[in-house]
């Protein structure tokens, strides 16, 4: 049988090289995606702050009745001591001591509402601010709580903060009162940083202002961070050696930066450039 015309003709171009060349086909290159090393990936966490020194401590009075049962006021008191305790930001005093100093100083709900007098309750505490305040209640049943915490050395007021609950129920209750004693926490944050300048006239410059959360009326320990401490066995480094200097005093507070003055001093030691600070 003989080949058709098409095939012929198509033999023909073949013998003569004048075939057109085959289509390329492109085969599209599949996109991989790129490994993530894992050592890599930053790790974002809360900042780790070497406690050094005590924290600030602080007495809590028994809050007036404004409205509320005195029982109510009672029970806000001891939530409230348990509820910043719980913080583990500040040394709270417990309520035995505070009822002893009221009596011994024969000292009623009525005689220890101004700032003056707590502030002088507290200094016979020993403490570093005392807090005061009041409840309120109506007869929808809900309740508001003020507070403010006095500094015993100046008698004026650091921080007041407000907490509001529409019922009196034992659980709007606690929930109210640790509202109140985190507002308090976050408002007294602990603040570290370093000494940037120390003035002949004895004024000290702190790396740290309002941004940082330093404000006016804190104490702050200043301290050494001497050599590493390392394990005998393993080698781990477990931390650094610790030289307190100080507590320095906080006088003014502006945006980046605040002036401090020396208040209690080890002996021996002296304020440095380059030393540690971190609230009290």
């Amino acid at each position: 049988m003989a080949p058709s015309v098409r095939a012929q003709e198509f033999l023909g171009k073949i013998n003569s090289g004048t075939l057109p060349p085959a289509p390329v086909t492109i085969t599209p290159k599949k996109e991989t995606k790129k490994k993530t090393n894992p050592e890599k990936k930053m790790i974002v966490g809360k900042k780790t702050i070497k406690l050094v020194g005590e924290r600030m401590s602080v007495a809590i009075l028994p809050f007036q009745n404004k409205g509320a049962s005195k029982d109510l006021g009672e029970i806000i008191l001891d939530k409230m001591i348990t509820a910043l305790f719980n913080q583990e930001r500040f040394k709270v005093i417990e309520r035995s001591q505070l009822d002893k100093i009221i009596e011994e100083q024969q000292l009623g709900m009525s005689g220890i509402l101004d700032a003056s007098t707590a502030a002088e309750l507290g200094k016979g505490l020993g403490v570093d601010a005392i807090i005061i305040g009041s409840v309120a209640a109506t007869k929808s049943g809900s309740i508001s709580i003020d507070a403010r915490a006095i500094d015993t050395e100046s008698a004026t007021i650091i921080i007041a903060h407000d907490a509001y609950s529409g019922s009196a129920d034992a659980l709007s209750v606690k929930n109210t009162v640790e509202n109140l004693a985190n507002k308090f926490t976050q408002s007294l944050p602990l603040v570290e940083g370093t000494v940037i300048q120390v003035n002949p006239d004895g004024k000290i410059l702190l790396d740290g202002g309002r941004m940082a959360g330093l404000k006016k009326g804190l104490k702050c320990i200043i301290y050494k961070e001497g050599r590493e401490l390392r394990h005998p066995i393993t080698g781990e480094v477990l931390g650094k050696d610790t030289i307190i200097i100080g507590e320095v005093l906080v006088t003014e507070s502006l945006e980046k930066f605040s002036t401090a003055k020396i208040i209690k001093k080890s002996e021996g030691q002296i304020v440095a450039l380059g030393d540690k600070f971190l609230t009290k």
